[in-house]
């Protein structure tokens, strides 16, 4: 995916993954693409070209998308849905948004982005003050989630969908 991600920078088009998304899409894409490669360019720059830093960068983006890593529940958990309604894994039915909670050592480990519905709820409270911001509200206000093996588990073992996004435009357009 990072040799893709320089593909996409230098050609302007991801039409190997998305070949037939439009070209809007495409220039995202590379937009994204490109701001990125100027990041890792000027870590590259301060570390003195020093290549452990390029290292670091490829190995920390590796294991966030890797589907086994316990921080990739959140990409299947935020906002999607099994075929029951419910959330991903299990999370209650009523929520937009979902959150996984973990021991702290999964807090570190998703530098608290796993705090979703609370980041929702309050998006201009720091990540690092999430878990205390749950603590506070307390289990009436932010109830306890699936864990996060049942959101890996649930994930790959349903359909997932954003069918509440797809209701909520369909009401929207028949307004």
């Amino acid at each position: 995916l990072c040799l893709n991600d320089k593909f996409v920078a230098l050609t302007g088009s991801n039409g190997i993954f998305f070949p037939n998304k439009p070209p809007a899409f495409h220039a995202t894409c590379a937009s994204y693409a490109r701001f990125s490669a100027a990041c890792q360019l000027a870590v590259l720059t301060l570390a003195h070209f020093d290549a452990r830093s390029l290292a670091f960068l490829l190995v920390a983006e590796t294991c966030w998308q890797l589907p086994p890593w316990p921080a990739a529940s959140l990409f299947v958990s935020n906002h999607g849905v099994d075929e029951s309604g419910a959330g991903v894994g299990g999370a209650e039915a009523d929520r937009p948004t979902h959150s996984v909670y973990g021991p702290a050592w999964f807090d570190i480990l998703c530098v608290a982005a796993n705090y979703h519905t609370e980041h929702h709820d309050f998006p201009k409270v720091p990540l690092w003050r999430l878990p205390e911001l749950r603590r506070l509200a307390g289990e009436d206000f932010y109830p306890p989630s699936p864990s996060w093996q049942e959101v890996l588990r649930g994930a790959f073992a349903n359909r997932v969908t954003y069918e509440r996004w797809e209701r909520t435009a369909a009401a929207e357009s028949s307004v």
